[in-house]
């Protein structure tokens, strides 16, 4: 697949959102500002919830699963992606999506694939998931990077300065969604 790059300071950057339709429209935003047109990729949605998808929260009740364990290999409803069998999908995503070293990513995609993202940029075994937990905000930034030993680093993890610079959050904000 042939992938645009643009240049942001001395950094080449490709452009992959989730195909699904609040980030690809995000993806489009971002994408005309800095002259780059957005790659969907579907492994980057949010997780499989089978046959509970696309259903309010109170209509995805009367199909939810009993809490199996271990948690990584809980099916919440028929139909639907474990987290192994997420995390498995985005992991294997970037691993394509970094194999080409000449350029940086910005992604645009949902919580759950941040998480994972997250997890697989520090290597971390599938099995700590269970142990591990962040928020992730809409339209927060995290920066993953290598540093000058080429080590893995998180720059920053669900910042949310931008938002407030602009005035769209205060102390007082108590839902954004985007």
């Amino acid at each position: 697949m042939l992938i645009g790059k643009v240049l942001i300071g001395d950094t080449p950057y490709q452009l992959y959102c989730s195909d699904l339709k609040r980030a690809l429209q995000t993806a489009e935003i971002i994408g005309k500002e800095i002259g780059l047109t957005p790659n969907p990729v579907p492994e980057l949605r949010a997780p499989n919830n089978g046959v509970a998808a696309g259903k309010s929260r109170e209509e995805a009740k009367q199909y939810a699963l009993e809490l199996t364990s271990p948690v990584l290999d809980w099916q919440p409803y028929p139909q639907a992606e474990t987290w192994r069998q997420f995390y498995s999908r985005v992991a294997t995503c970037m691993d394509r999506l970094t194999s080409d070293q000449e350029a940086s990513l910005l992604l645009v995609t949902h919580a759950g694939p941040v998480i994972n993202i997250v997890a697989w940029w520090l290597q971390l075994d599938i099995d700590m998931l269970c142990n591990v937990s962040f928020e992730t905000s809409p339209a927060s930034l995290s920066v993953l990077r290598r540093n000058q030993w080429n080590e893995r680093t998180i720059e920053r993890l669900n910042d949310t300065a931008h938002l407030y610079a602009a005035g769209l959050l205060s102390e007082e904000t108590r839902f954004l969604i985007a």
